[in-house]
């Protein structure tokens, strides 16, 4: 018994699997949420576009630094 369901050639429906979709591998996980004023993310906002960047990049650039300053070692790539 095959396990791809076939219509005929003349133009039909593209034959397709049947079952469940393979599962998805996630590469990236939800880590952090900032609860904040809206003035206080408007400022957040505000550096990020001046820095011509989002505002996730700007968080990363400022963990890793605050962390170097800390002496922990360099944190691993955050997305791949």
């Amino acid at each position: 018994m095959s396990s791809v369901k076939s219509e005929p050639v003349s133009g039909g429906p593209v034959p397709r699997k049947i079952g469940r979709p393979a599962k998805l591998v996630r590469s990236t996980y939800h880590c952090l949420s900032v609860h904040g004023t809206k003035q206080w993310r408007d400022w957040v906002m505000g550096l990020a576009q001046a820095e011509r960047m989002p505002a996730c990049v700007l968080v990363d650039l400022a963990l890793n630094h605050y962390a170097r300053s800390k002496g922990l070692r360099e944190a691993p790539a955050r997305v791949k």
